[in-house]
């Protein structure tokens, strides 16, 4: 049976709280690895931390390639591209930035602190190098 998903175009501003939503769930999932030994069941610390520095990464992304977004993928008059400008939200990117930053920290000094999360999180880089490597084998 295949699904359909809707793809959603979002706006600036749409996609300026989609990132901040992105950073919550961020910082509560590092805030779990930070004050819980065993985060949940179904996985151990330093495969999650593992995971957390790649959403991180992937955040950071998402970040820098706004104007991306906004010019390419939401603009529906493609063909008339204006230069990027500084818009009015820029504080609040800035904002998103210096935060994840502080994020960025605590996944690197959790993935520092423990000989097991830094070797997990040195096979999980290595699994990434694999163009085909399904998310279920990292």
């Amino acid at each position: 049976m295949d699904v359909q998903y809707d793809r959603k175009k979002l706006s600036e501003d749409e996609y300026l709280e989609w990132l901040n939503t992105y950073l919550s769930l961020l910082k509560d999932f590092t805030m779990l690895l930070e004050t819980s030994s065993t985060p949940s069941p179904y996985s151990d610390a330093a495969t999650m931390a593992s995971f957390l520095r790649a959403a991180e990464h992937t955040f950071n992304y998402f970040i820098n390639h706004r104007l991306t977004y906004k010019m390419n993928i939401y603009s529906e008059e493609m063909e008339r591209l204006i230069p990027a400008v500084e818009d009015s939200h820029q504080i609040t990117y800035d904002g998103l930035k210096i935060e994840r930053d502080k994020v960025a920290n605590r996944i690197a000094g959790i993935i520092e602190s423990d000989p097991k999360t830094r070797k997990r999180f040195e096979e999980f880089c290595d699994n990434l190098k694999e163009p085909r490597a399904l998310g279920c084998c990292l």
